[in-house]
């Protein structure tokens, strides 16, 4: 992440890629992940030992990745682990009250700071209000909303064109496929979503040893957060920003480590019948 953030290559106003010759790969995207499975590991070990537990932990996997991704920037980036990691950290302690306190707590303080900038400020105004400025901050949630509005049961068929609808390829993809297919289509993909999610939580029931639960804990908290705001923000229910639909929208990335992190899952599965060995001396 370091590396990303000072050699990095910028993109949409965020250093979060980096090349490996003539192939780029989004970091920003991967390190989540890889900070979600350190912390199920590492969590545990502290969690036995009790000793400043909570100060290692917000040291670590609070302060360090969300300084990171504030040098990137990448506000969703942020959002989404500090959820992910709450969920996970309160997996591992049983105790949400102070995880909230550890994790909301900074985001709290995190959203201050970002409303202050004014460009924040206007987004926010224009969720509340697109009519406000129908022309400028609130253009894109007027788009979706007719989007949505015309497309009816069945849509305006495949490849319909909207070109006042952009960026339909990634963030948008849930409202095009609504204005493509129709409503019946976007409550089956939204369906979809919650089937595979309680599958995933099927799974984590299923195996026995604590490190593979909390490694689906971790997996399965990212991905939930991602389906659930990408299809939000696309209903027009969250605010509009750079959030993919985990599976569908178009990127080569967030793709591969989404079928990596299902591997993972499906691997632990497998082994959902092993117990591991007491050590002996």
């Amino acid at each position: 992440m370091v590396c990303t953030t000072l050699f990095g290559q910028m993109v949409n106003g965020a250093r979060s890629y980096i090349a490996f010759g003539s192939f780029a790969v989004d970091w920003t995207v991967i390190s989540s992940y890889l900070f979600m499975a350190a912390a199920a590991g590492l969590l545990l070990d502290w969690r036995g030992q009790k000793r400043n537990f909570w100060l290692k932990s917000m040291f670590a996997f609070v302060l360090v990745p969300v300084m990171l991704y504030i040098m990137v920037p990448s506000l969703p980036t942020i959002l989404f682990y500090l959820v992910s990691y709450g969920i996970l950290c309160s997996v591992v302690t049983r105790k949400w009250w102070l995880t909230l306190l550890q994790t909301g707590g900074t985001l709290l303080l995190l959203g201050g700071a970002f409303l202050i900038r004014y460009y924040l400020s206007q987004r926010v105004l224009a969720f509340l209000n697109p009519d406000r400025d129908p022309s400028g901050a609130g253009y894109m949630y007027i788009q979706m909303r007719e989007a949505l509005n015309s497309a009816g049961w069945w849509g305006h068929g495949f490849g319909a064109v909207n070109p006042k609808l952009p960026y339909v390829h990634s963030e948008l993809i849930f409202t095009y496929l609504v204005y493509s297919f129709g409503w019946g289509v976007g409550i089956a993909v939204a369906g979809a979503a919650v089937y595979f999610v309680t599958r995933l939580f099927h799974s984590m029931g299923q195996v026995r040893e604590t490190y593979g639960k909390l490694l689906i804990v971790a997996a399965t908290s990212l991905i939930v957060a991602q389906f659930g705001y990408c299809i939000g923000m696309s209903l027009g229910l969250l605010p509009i920003t750079s959030v993919v639909l985990p599976f569908v929208s178009y990127g080569g990335t967030h793709i591969i480590v989404e079928m990596a992190i299902i591997g993972l899952v499906l691997g632990i599965y497998r082994r959902k019948d092993m117990i591991r060995l007491s050590r002996t001396s």
